[in-house]
């Protein structure tokens, strides 16, 4: 189990304990409110939170090694088993009958030893709620505070051996100051739903908000109702992406797709932010992730991107291909260092591309190095680029030479030999 999830998987876990929990009085860190009919509790991790006075507490420290054992069986990785040792159950409540359940959990960065990635835990909760649980409606969302960054997602969940039973499933993340922490409630009925989203965070800076603000889900309902229908095909050596923007992809089997929406409102939020004009901030609001491909350890990453003209509001043109394709590069620029960099341009039938590529390091990890490569078309309907985040040669020969067919044309590698003959 990837250390990502084991947040997401201990919040599970916690959920059937619940159903039987012992209650408890609240302690010195949950103390009466000024009103009467809720209650605030303070965490060590840098959160208060207002939440309705009827509900009941329940003490988890029975029932967390237990959960943590599971977690840390034989085929856990020694990093992962620090991570869970890391794991503390902020808060935990539960009201009515059946019970709603309401959590925070998290891990403070000191005992991560790391500033935790908010896009990984968010990749990795879904992806344990998947392994439990029939997803349907999933919504997912944003919204910054003083510039903590906030994820939220909401979906009518059923237990895979229960699938009668329905209930409401909500998340909010955000990285603080001393660490990560999720909030997150299983709702039985609308009672617990509203009763959840409208409690109370309040931070040390002075900022609070309600657990999930009414504006949460705008951005990511305008961003999802454009995504291209897609589908995968293929042999267990290889599979061919197809999106209706006119373009296929095909790569090896053993790569993994990845659910790119739950992380999608982050990254535009971040892109808008980083936008210098309202042209940059238009163009990061519309730009969709088309496919996203993972493999091996360190990951490496296929990603590809199209910006649809219907979105952007104009066609874009062969002679805008190289502005475009090294703006898209310079942004990624934004998150590692570059060096090295090498140009080229070279035509895929009818087709001309603008590529770069360079030598790369996280700035947030600059002991890791990895070959970024970048590869841009314009198509009828939209412009699309590739992107490589290579840890070795086979991944980088994976990237460049996935079969490649644009607007019915045959399919062809992405990068021929010689697309960087000459450099500029």
């Amino acid at each position: 189990m990837r250390s990502y999830a084991l947040i997401a998987f201990i919040l599970i876990a916690s959920v059937a304990f619940h159903a039987q929990g012992p209650a408890k009085s609240p302690t010195a860190n949950q103390t009466p409110s000024s009103s009467s009919a809720t209650r605030t509790f303070s965490s060590d991790v840098g959160f208060d939170i207002s939440y309705p006075s009827d509900w009941t507490i329940v003490d988890m420290t029975p029932a967390l090694p237990m959960v943590k054992s599971k977690i840390e069986g034989e085929e856990a990785t020694t990093k992962e088993k620090s991570h869970t040792s890391c794991v503390q159950i902020f808060f935990n409540a539960k009201s009515g009958e059946p019970a709603s359940v309401f959590l925070a959990v998290g891990a403070t960065k000191g005992c991560l030893g790391a500033e935790p990635d908010l896009n990984a835990y968010a990749l990795g909760t879904m992806s344990t709620l998947k392994e439990k649980y029939q997803l349907t409606e999933t919504e997912y969302g944003t919204f910054t505070l003083k510039k903590t960054v906030f994820w939220v997602m909401r979906t009518k969940a059923a237990k895979i051996d229960h699938p009668d039973a329905v209930e409401t499933i909500e998340y909010l993340g955000a990285v603080l100051p001393k660490g990560i922490v999720l909030w997150s409630a299983h709702c039985k009925n609308e009672t617990a739903k509203a009763e959840f989203e409208h409690a109370h965070l309040r931070f040390p800076d002075g900022s609070d908000t309600a657990m999930i603000p009414a504006e949460a889900f705008r951005a990511i309902k305008t961003a999802t109702k454009t995504l291209p229908d897609t589908k995968s095909e293929g042999t267990t050596q290889s599979a061919t992406f197809t999106s209706d923007q006119g373009f296929s992809y095909s790569y090896p089997a053993n790569w993994e797709v990845a659910d790119s929406k739950p992380i999608l409102p982050i990254a535009q939020m971040k892109a808008e932010e980083q936008a210098t004009n309202k042209v940059e901030k238009t163009a990061a609001s519309c730009m969709q992730v088309a496919l996203l491909l993972q493999h091996g350890s360190p990951r490496s990453v296929i990603l590809t991107l199209a910006l649809e003209y219907s979105c952007l509001g104009e066609t874009m043109k062969q002679g805008d291909l190289a502005a475009l394709g090294s703006g898209i590069a310079e942004s990624v620029g934004k998150n590692v260092n570059v060096k090295d960099p090498a140009y080229g341009a070279y035509k895929l039938g009818s087709h001309d591309f603008w590529i770069e590529r360079a030598q790369a390091n996280p700035k947030d990890h600059p002991e890791r190095s990895f070959t970024l490569e970048v590869t841009c078309t314009i198509l009828k309907k939209a412009m699309v680029c590739w992107m490589g985040f290579a840890n070795d040669k086979d991944a980088l020969d994976t990237f460049e030479g996935g079969r490649t067919g644009l607007e019915g044309e045959p399919p062809v590698p992405l990068v021929p030999p010689s697309a960087f003959k000459e450099r500029k």
